[in-house]
């Protein structure tokens, strides 16, 4: 049996092949497409052997496309090349950041686009963190359904660890295979072929402590006692004395998407409110509106306040992060420093402000968006 093809390979082949048509040399084409020249002769001989390319006169031959794969290409040479460069430029004082944008219609196809490239990434680290959501768990499914073929000794050996613990308010809407302990593991599965005995977990573990009982240092410090005495969690996150590096410290990726407030009139089918931000609206007295006025969402829950918040509005912002008991702030910029660092994968415009606020703030490191959302993060 045949291994499928890499998609993401296939994409960049045509438009190899197209602008070698359009005249451009291999330097050109590698510094539009943002490749190395090896690699775009590699693909210009692949054009060439499925008769897709036809010397001497490097006509390409689009008739041989399908209908679906000329409707991407018209999309990847129209905004792809030129909307990349736009947001590398934008952010060209951010240090270790880059951008991979991916033509998708929906959730589904988006994921399945994103797969080549998020195991490509991640496809040589160690230790690989996991946060929660639906983003995650399409994609991760994609991976295992659309490139098993990608299974390398590389990866043989990765220990992927969720970077926070359940939404013990969600778990009535189903949401369980959300959350960061089975993507997790379901990764882990998915890149080396089998089910680790030991892997890291934060099942039981509360991803959110409500402000009633975190800004009470009393209660807030009987919650973290427990909490900490968890096996899973002094394993990921370490015991209050140290004596061992915690595995979040030491993560080579973290895989994360990132969540907005959706107004309710909104919700539907693909757009919702993230699930840490959901979580926290079932446990405080708080509603969208006024959440949304103070947040422009989080990122492995971490919530991002907007600008210009008055001291109070920004003493909240706080008090809804101090009860957080996933990854913090601190550890997600360390691991953004790193390679492949942090990979965030987010699709839709409605994202846009978020998307370059975390950016600037040096907490993304590979960015993977489609590119409506893209275009809107060029303009903004």
């Amino acid at each position: 049996m045949q291994p499928k093809r890499d998609p993401n390979r296939r994409r960049s082949m045509l438009l190899c092949a197209q602008l070698r048509a359009e005249g451009k040399t291999q330097l050109e084409i590698g510094t539009r497409l943002n490749l190395k020249q090896p690699t775009v002769s590699r693909l210009l001989q692949e054009a060439q052997d499925e008769s897709l390319l036809t010397p001497p006169r490097q006509q390409f031959l689009k008739e041989r496309l399908t209908a679906e794969e000329l409707r991407e290409l018209k999309d990847l040479l129209g905004v792809v090349p030129d909307t990349a460069k736009k947001i590398r430029d934008r952010f060209s004082t951010v240090s270790n950041f880059d951008v991979h944008i991916l033509p998708a219609s929906n959730r589904d196809k988006f994921a399945v686009a994103a797969a080549p490239t998020v195991v490509s990434l991640l496809s040589r680290c160690p230790t690989i963190g996991v946060s929660m959501g639906r983003t995650l768990s399409a994609l991760i499914e994609a991976i295992y359904s659309e490139i098993k073929y990608v299974r390398t000794q590389s990866t043989e050996s990765v220990v992927c660890v969720p970077v926070s613990g359940d939404c013990v308010y969600l778990l009535n809407q189903h949401s369980q295979t959300f959350s960061a302990s089975y993507l997790a593991g379901r990764l882990e599965e998915v890149l080396t072929g089998s089910k680790s005995a030991e892997l890291p977990t934060l099942v039981g573990v509360p991803a959110y402590v409500p402000s009633r009982l975190s800004i009470a240092e009393d209660k807030l410090a009987v919650v973290k006692e427990f909490v900490q005495s968890i096996p899973g969690y002094q394993r990921i996150f370490g015991p209050k004395k140290k004596k061992t590096p915690a595995l979040a410290d030491n993560l080579a990726a973290l895989l994360t998407g990132v969540g907005i407030v959706v107004p309710q009139e909104e919700e539907a089918g693909e757009v919702s409110t993230g699930a840490c931000i959901r979580e926290r609206l079932l446990q405080e007295k708080i509603d969208k509106d006024e959440l949304n006025e103070l947040i422009m969402g989080e990122i492995s829950g971490i919530l991002i306040p907007r600008e210009r918040l008055t001291r109070p509005q920004r003493k909240r912002v706080e008090e809804l992060n101090l009860g957080w008991l996933g990854i913090t702030e601190q550890q997600l910029k360390k691991v953004a420093q790193r390679q492949p660092g942090v990979v965030v994968v987010a699709s839709g415009s409605r994202k846009a402000d978020l998307i370059a606020r975390i950016v600037q703030e040096s907490l993304v490191s590979n960015l993977i968006v489609d590119s409506e959302l893209a275009v809107a993060l060029a303009s903004t």
